[in-house]
């Protein structure tokens, strides 16, 4: 009879190692994780540099696409400048700058139009279009090491329905990581994200992959590449977003510095125009693309429609 229990127990507790991972890195990261999120939080809500964004499609290696940015972080807005290059004909180059401008309260999308000395309002409001615009364009990119598709980890698991599902140890390049699954979503089917986490880089994600709750054949996927760390800091050199078999978007980082940038530098006036932005913000009781609500669905079924698009392209061409 003892040894029937002791099997019985024995089996349970494999169950529970299988169900649930490990319990030990589940408790870990309780523990710790919080704690570094805010801290991660704190320490790029300051911050600018230079970057090169590429994209390449699904029938090539090399890059269809090559722009040089600025960014900027603080005061809880967020812009980046993207300098565009485009041959226009018997070796001739244009050049295009495009201003994506976002915070809490608005959001605002400039172009420069090659030859202009002025730049063209685009896109103003606060809508999930908007947000959702600067998103595809940077907003993933540069808080990936501590976002999920740029919402921040305190605001994910801060979300209705969310629940960690697993947490275990895992070893790449010689360092011991640790793999998270969570879901989250006040309805079924709820979304799933995967995260690997660098604990001893103050748990900076190295890896995530999302799949959309309604959309379970989509798959989003991020991969951090780090430099060597400076004064316990790392910071991102590399960032790959893969949102369809053989494309990817990348951000390369250049520089970073973590000096302030005055205000009046995230207003429309910076850029000659009127403060229009300021006129079209919403109350601060509105629903923010922090909150991954309106913005990143829109995210998502932009990214789906480019997909299909695609795939409808290539059968209309077999």
């Amino acid at each position: 009879m003892i040894a029937r229990h002791g099997i019985v127990l024995i089996a349970l507790l494999g169950f529970s190692q299988s169900a649930w991972g490990d319990a030990g890195e589940m408790a870990r990261f309780e523990k710790e994780f919080p704690a570094a999120a805010k801290r991660q939080e704190e320490r790029f809500a300051k911050a600018k540099g230079s970057c090169r964004l590429l994209s390449t499609d699904p029938k090539g290696s090399k890059p269809t696409k090559i722009d040089k940015a600025e960014f900027a972080i603080d005061h809880g807005y967020e812009k980046v400048t993207i300098h565009r290059e485009f041959g226009v004909g018997k070796g001739k180059v244009a050049h295009t700058d495009i201003v994506y401008c976002i915070s809490e309260e608005t959001a605002f999308n400039l172009t420069r139009l090659p030859g202009e000395k002025n730049f063209v309002v685009e896109g103003i409001g606060s809508t999930p279009s908007d947000e959702a615009a600067y998103l595809t364009s940077f907003g993933r990119f540069v808080k990936a090491h501590h976002c999920v598709l740029g919402r921040s980890m305190t605001r994910v698991m801060a979300s209705p329905g969310f629940r960690v599902t697993n947490a275990e140890r895992v070893e790449k390049d010689g360092r011991s990581l640790v793999k998270v699954d969570y879901e989250s979503g006040s309805s079924e089917p709820k979304e799933r994200v995967s995260i690997v986490f660098d604990p001893q880089w103050d748990w900076a994600i190295k890896s995530m992959e999302y799949i959309p709750g309604k959309f379970p054949m989509f798959r989003i996927t991020t991969e951090v590449e780090y430099g060597t760390p400076q004064g316990g800091l790392v910071l991102p050199l590399r960032v790959t977003i893969r949102d369809q078999p053989g494309s990817s978007s990348v951000c390369e980082f250049v520089d970073w510095s973590f000096e302030p940038t005055p205000e009046a530098e995230f207003m429309m006036p910076f850029y000659g125009l009127p403060d229009l932005a300021s006129k079209a913000s919403r109350s601060r009781g509105g629903m923010t693309y922090w909150l991954g609500g309106g913005a990143l669905a829109t995210l998502v079924a932009a990214i789906m429609f480019r997909r299909l698009s695609t795939r409808g392209v290539s059968l209309a061409r077999s």
